[in-house]
């Protein structure tokens, strides 16, 4: 069974790529990512949280990061964009509701 702390994390890992899905370049900074979540998901997460969760995706090769002076630039990868459209399913990530798709 799922916990609650994994169901919040794997909502905050969908809402990430949904966001960087709907930019025309998939790409953005990591402050604008937490500013949409806490407005459209209801996600808020401190920079330490975020930091984790971006790393994670990262690390699962769903999103790229590149540190640009203070901001963390982050970038949908092809299989973040198929995960995030519902084309993948991804373990720790929320599988999008066919509303979102």
């Amino acid at each position: 069974m799922t916990s609650f702390r994994e169901r919040v994390r794997a909502d905050a890992h969908l809402a990430v790529l949904q966001t960087l899905a709907g930019i025309p370049d998939y790409t953005t900074n990591h402050e604008l990512i937490a500013a949409a979540l806490k407005r459209q998901a209801g996600i808020t997460l401190t920079e330490s949280e975020m930091q984790e969760r971006l790393a994670w995706l990262e690390d699962q090769g769903l999103a790229r990061l590149e540190t640009a002076g203070p901001l963390v630039l982050v970038t949908l990868t092809d299989l973040g964009h198929k995960v995030a459209r519902a084309r993948e399913y991804w373990p720790g990530v929320s599988r999008p509701r066919p509303s979102e798709i």
